[in-house]
């Protein structure tokens, strides 16, 4: 299974978000049935390596934040249009 460190993201919206990719940071949501929206944010170059793995967007990933763990799947992955880069991260929690 993939760890990924991961930080609580306290404020939202598209400026927030560009402020956060600027820093070389990812912004995620996790989300899931019955459970509260978490938003987060992630190291960008440490999670593009995780796709050298074989089907590493199929597996299981260890979201560990503040101490805690959460077990999740990737569910969407938005792209930049023509740069090798992440712009956000929908995971849902694994039940």
């Amino acid at each position: 299974m993939i760890e990924i460190i991961a930080t609580i993201r306290k404020n939202f919206g598209s400026k927030i978000s560009r402020r956060i990719r600027k820093n070389n940071k990812l912004p995620a949501i996790i989300y899931g049935k019955n459970k509260k929206n978490l938003g987060i944010e992630i190291e960008h170059d440490k999670f593009i390596n995780f796709f050298k793995i074989k089907n590493f967007h199929k597996q299981d990933v260890l979201l560990i934040i503040e101490n805690k763990e959460y077990v999740v799947k990737i569910k969407k992955l938005d792209w930049h249009v023509f740069k090798t880069k992440i712009l956000h991260i929908d995971f849902k929690f694994k039940n």
